[in-house]
């Protein structure tokens, strides 16, 4: 697994069938304490198709498995057990793409020093960067430099690698979207990863945008996350004397302002003193406002001319935008369109309203999420059902909270693919426990295609 640990797979056709076989490999393992947990999890994916009613114990040891087990059999938690309420069911996967807000210094050092895929994605923007602008590298941002922390020209590209990088992992993963919604600048990473841009033409417009910005909008702004609902926060904005715009609609009691800074923490107090929250969020020019509206023509023009792909590509991946409310049209000019992207009111409410029909799981590409309560929200809304996970959370020191949500998508997908949890580097007959219970035949279908999970020798 991603965090070094093993996955042991329990599944069976009914719940109580799944605590007999729960069961049974805990007699297995007490019998065999020199078995090893490598050679059970294989032996388990190997000898069984994974039935709908499914369990995974992540364990770096047999004490791990043993208590994980128990706990299965009993029917209690265990923080190494992951399970769901019900059978697992087809599931339609949705890509979050969160905007500027959740970036800090250091965000990728984790994901890059143990995940390959995500390394690789943030090492071929690093190049295009730098082949293409020969610019400073952002990826220094990303692995901890503060040097230039407020530098939106830094930033904004170090973001939007970082957000490709997490979905590369997830895509290594096996699991892909079937939607992806979009939130201000996420919505560039979510047009390369849907198809929409090629990557490299997302990478460095988010690069020359950002300079762009960084050299000629208005400075001496800020933006605030409110959480009121948006009639009050109109009320509040009109009867301030100070220069504030409601910029951010993100659901229905989550709301965001853009204005001058000062008037900008004057209306933060106002809210905190309510008793609501009410957050600064370090955005130092009037985004998502009319402000920037007579930067239209040169901003495209600049965007423009370093495309190599001057509309968006057709794509099966419906990406719904912030930035209109609803699914990008295919064929639309990109450079107009990542105008319209900073200049426009953010209706992340109704993207992720319009999406929710088109799936059923989503996923937040953020190690620091800051979009679940809006998702949920909105969901609710659009009266789904849908679960939510995130990518991981800013205090991880491993990749033990991604490891935990790949697995919890995983007890829900019914099509999840299992192979990509191998625990060795291929399927040979001899890794088969010939004594485990309940031995069925063993597959051989080639996964010569198939990404495992390897941990490499030492």
């Amino acid at each position: 697994m991603p965090d070094g640990r093993t996955p042991v797979v329990v599944s069976a056709e009914t719940p109580q069938l799944l605590t007999e076989e729960a069961a049974a490999v805990r007699s297995y393992l007490t019998a065999h304490p020199d078995a090893g947990i490598g050679r059970i999890a294989d032996t388990l994916l190997r000898t069984r198709t994974v039935r709908p009613y499914r369990a995974v114990i992540t364990a770096s040891g047999p004490e791990d498995l043993l208590a994980a087990l128990d706990a299965l059999v009993s029917n209690e938690p265990d923080p190494n057990l992951i399970r769901a309420d019900g059978p697992a069911t087809a599931r339609r996967f949705g890509f979050v793409f969160p905007g500027q807000g959740s970036q800090h210094p250091g965000m990728g050092t984790l994901f890059y020093e143990h995940s390959a895929a995500y390394r690789n994605k943030v090492d071929e923007c690093a190049a295009t960067l730098s082949d293409e602008l020969s610019s400073p590298e952002p990826r220094r941002y990303l692995l901890g430099d503060e040097t230039r922390a407020d530098d939106i020209g830094v930033l904004q590209p170090a973001l939007f690698m970082h957000t490709v990088g997490l979905a590369a992992m997830w895509l290594a993963a096996g699991v892909r979207p079937s939607v992806a919604v979009g939130h201000s600048q996420g919505e560039l990473a979510a047009a390369a990863i849907c198809g929409y841009a090629t990557l490299r033409d997302a990478v460095v417009a988010t690069k020359v945008r950002a300079d762009f910005i960084a050299e000629h909008a208005p400075l001496g702004y800020t933006m605030a996350v409110l959480g009121i609902d948006t009639a009050e926060c109109e009320s509040l904005i009109a009867h301030d004397i100070g220069w504030l715009k409601l910029s951010v609609i993100n659901s229905p009691h989550i709301v965001a302002v853009s204005g001058i800074r000062s008037d900008v923490l004057r209306l933060i107090e106002t809210v905190r003193g309510t008793g609501r929250f009410a957050t600064e969020i370090r955005v130092p020019y009037p985004a998502h406002t009319d402000v920037v509206a007579p930067y239209r023509q040169p901003l495209a023009a600049t965007v423009r001319d370093v495309l190599y792909e001057r509309t968006f590509a057709e794509s099966d991946i419906p990406l719904f935008a912030a930035t209109i409310g609803d699914r990008i049209p295919q064929g639309l000019p990109q450079a107009e369109f990542w105008f319209l992207n900073l200049r426009n009111r953010v209706r992340f409410d109704r993207a992720t309203v319009a999406a929710a029909g088109e799936a059923d799981f989503f996923i937040e590409l953020a190690d620091n999420p800051m979009l679940s309560l809006a998702v949920q929200e909105n969901l609710s809304v659009a009266q789904s059902s849908a679960a939510l996970v995130a990518t991981s959370r800013r205090e991880a020191t491993d990749l033990s909270a991604f490891t935990r949500n790949l697995l919890t998508v995983a007890v829900h997908d019914l099509g999840f693919r299992w192979e990509t949890l191998s625990v060795t580097t291929g399927r040979t007959e001899s890794a088969v426990l010939r004594d485990f219970p309940k031995r069925g035949p063993v597959t051989t279908e080639s996964t010569e295609d198939i990404p495992t999970w390897v941990v490499p020798a030492t």
